[in-house]
This record gives structure tokens, C-alpha cells and sequence, in this order.
């Protein structure tokens, strides 16, 4: 069994089509919706028969201590035997043609219990572009990995013998890998932060986050001082999926 729980917060350009891709391969879903102002409930509200949705007030801060304890007290009342966690603008792939679920079943079956993934950040192309409304998913194209000195490699997936401290400790990022075994074939987690740039804008010029979590360190990257926070990229800047496939080495 697999249980995924995806966070959500005014995610309804998005939503759709990662509850599609995680349902088509019988994965069972929890959308957790962190209060969200728009149409996000509403898109999985047509799913309700096949996911559980959580709702959670919001209060006008975002903490990911916050939603990683809600995460956590979903999965350790689940009785899955592997465990996903996502946001709503997230979607993991192998890196062959092997489909999510069978990744999992071989990772189970060789006796591992995470695995890794890297990640991969989408833009729109120019100013202009909107790929909302679109099958983002295929249509964008233009990516930079991320992946910062502190947390290489993300363990996204695990199985229900990592402890619940251990998923929290890094703030649901990495696990200790000196005391749980990593499948050694990472996969590539697709992070479609905004389908236009005035999407991205709204996504993050408002947001509040948590002081305790910046005073740790946590969202310096992600904290909007000046609308010049959100500014188009060169695609000169930028790997091309079909030019450059998915590369780690930039």
C-alpha cells in the first residue's frame, strides 16, 4: 500500500493534474488544504471519491514545521507500507520508464526504505508566457536544478519504518542516511513553482513565513523583499528538457 499526502494553498492551477497522475497508478491520496482562497477544494471535490481531503485553517503564516506535523500525524494513522509527501506543484518521475508505483515495489523488494529524488524547477520561457490552463506538465519546458549544499538529495518517499522524529528532524527534507537504507536510483521531483510569472508573484511576493523557521536559516531563498523578487530568467540561464534532458550537473 501507498499513501501520498499532498499540501496544498491556492493551488487550483495544478491540482488537477497531480491528483490525476498519483490516482492513475492507485495511489491513494490526502490532499491537506492549508486554507486555501480559490478553486483548490472545489477541483478536489470531483475526486472526493477517491481521496480524503483535510482541511486546515489558515492563519496568515506559513510554516513548514506546521504542515510537516500535520503530514506526520496523517501518516502514522495510515496503515500504508510507503509513504509520499508533495506539494501541489510537485511531481515525481523515475528517471526510466518504470512507473512510480514500480519504483516503490522494487525499492520495497531489495529491502530499502526511502528513496531520494532531485529537484528540478520550471519557468515560463518570458514574461508573457502562461501556461495556465495547459498541460503544464508537457508544455513547459525551461528548468534549473536546485539543489543547495545542505540537502542534495530530497528523500520524499520512505517506508513506514522511518520514525516519526526522524521525518520531522530536517523539516520532512532528508533522513539520516547512516541509519535508514536509500535506494540507490533517485528520481526526478518536477517543481512547477508558477505557470506564469505573475502566478509565481502570487504565490510568494505575500507570503508571511515562519520567524522562528527564518531565524533557523529556512526560506532565505524564498522570502520577497521587492516585486524585483520575481523576475523573468534568460533562457540562457536555463537547461531545456529536450536539449539537455534532465541534467544534475549545472
Amino acid at each position: 500500500k501507498i499513501h501520498a499526502v499532498i499540501t496544498a494553498r491556492n493551488a487550483d492551477p495544478t491540482i488537477e493534474y497531480v491528483l490525476r497522475y498519483l490516482l492513475k497508478q492507485q495511489i491513494r491520496v490526502t490532499l491537506l488544504d492549508h486554507g486555501s482562497v480559490d478553486d483548490t477544494v472545489k477541483i478536489a471535490k470531483k475526486f472526493a471519491h477517491q481521496i480524503e481531503i483535510v482541511q486546515k485553517p489558515f492563519n496568515g503564516v506559513f510554516s513548514l514545521a506546521e504542515q510537516i506535523q500535520w503530514k506526520s500525524e496523517i501518516f502514522e494513522s495510515s496503515d500504508a507500507d510507503w509513504y509520499i509527501h508533495l506539494d501541489a506543484d510537485e511531481i515525481l518521475e523515475p528517471f526510466s520508464e518504470q512507473s512510480l508505483k514500480d519504483v516503490i515495489f522494487d525499492a520495497d523488494s531489495q529491502g530499502y526504505d526511502a528513496i531520494g529524488c532531485h529537484e528540478f524547477v520550471f519557468l515560463p520561457e518570458t514574461e508573457s508566457k502562461s501556461y495556465i490552463g495547459s498541460d503544464y506538465s508537457q508544455a513547459m519546458k525551461y528548468y534549473y536544478y536546485f539543489s543547495p549544499k545542505w540537502r542534495p538529495v530530497l528523500h520524499r518517499i520512505f517506508n513506514s519504518k522511518v520514525k516519526s522524529e526522524d521525518f520531522k528532524r530536517r523539516l520532512g527534507h532528508q533522513l539520516d542516511t547512516q541509519q535508514y537504507r536509500i535506494y540507490p536510483h533517485h528520481l526526478k521531483l518536477k517543481h512547477y513553482i508558477g505557470l506564469s510569472y505573475d502566478h509565481i508573484r502570487s504565490q510568494y511576493l505575500s507570503r508571511v513565513f515562519d520567524g522562528n523557521e527564518v531565524m533557523i536559516g529556512k526560506h532565505h531563498n524564498r522570502i520577497a523583499t521587492s516585486m524585483e523578487f520575481v523576475s523573468e530568467v534568460p533562457t540562457s540561464k536555463l537547461l531545456h528538457v529536450e536539449k539537455d534532458g534532465f541534467s544534475c550537473d549545472a
